[in-house]
């Protein structure tokens, strides 16, 4: 089998395409590792929004859970109080009445 070499110029071409493509691939090597850690950096982020989103709903809804006991308080106070002015009123009745019969008071 015959050997065959390339010439010295021929090679030192060779041998610089290929460093040259070497560094472009380098280059485009160097920019998706960029990349890849700026999505890394966007996805910790849209996870710390996502865990402050869940504890704000957490919140809010133990914030719903006070509020309607609020609400609600002012509504139980005037039931009491229409309560309280049912029975004065009935009492002031049945007095009013009893004394009208006859009644010993």
């Amino acid at each position: 089998m015959e050997e065959r070499y390339l010439k010295e110029d021929v090679h030192e071409e060779f041998a610089k395409r290929v460093d040259e493509h070497q560094a472009r691939q380098d280059k485009r090597l160097d920019g998706l590792e960029e990349r890849y850690r700026q999505i890394q950096d966007l996805n910790t982020s849209v996870q710390r929004i996502a865990i402050s989103i869940e504890v704000m709903t957490k919140e809010l809804s133990k914030q719903g859970e006070r509020l309607e006991v609020i609400e609600k308080e002012p509504a139980a106070n005037w039931k009491k109080f229409l309560w309280l002015l049912f029975s004065a009123l009935t009492g002031a009745l049945l007095v009013v009445v009893g004394q009208t019969i006859g009644l010993p008071m």
